[in-house]
């Protein structure tokens, strides 16, 4: 198996957040279900209190479990957990020349 970097992170919102407009997202059904092609190998996840705010590091090692090449990793989180975040970076740490990978909000619509 060989270990994928992540091309592109999609975030899947698990709730609709009060503060963000419609306009500015993409929308997901109901009855979606993001494809089982990823595996977490090792996740790290640290919680950083040295400065007057809170700082979340999430990193995560995915091998592609599939047969094809996915390019599209989601990360679930609520409606509440989204109107608390500052930001969202996504690279591959073994390649700087890289940079930055896209990220997408998309929102979970339980009425669609």
């Amino acid at each position: 198996m060989k270990t994928l970097a992540v091309f592109s992170a999609v975030l899947s919102l698990l709730g609709a957040t009060a503060s963000a407009s419609t306009d500015s997202k993409s929308s997901l059904p109901s009855t979606f279900k993001p494809p089982q092609v990823f595996k977490n190998a090792n996740l790290v996840h640290v919680v950083s209190v040295e400065k007057n705010y809170v700082k979340e590091n999430i990193n995560v090692l995915i091998e592609n479990i599939d047969k094809e090449a996915h390019d599209e990793y989601y990360l679930p989180f609520t409606g509440e957990q989204m109107e608390r975040v500052g930001g969202f970076e996504v690279k591959d740490r073994k390649d700087a020349a890289l940079g930055l990978f896209s990220v997408e909000a998309v929102e979970f619509d339980p009425e669609r």
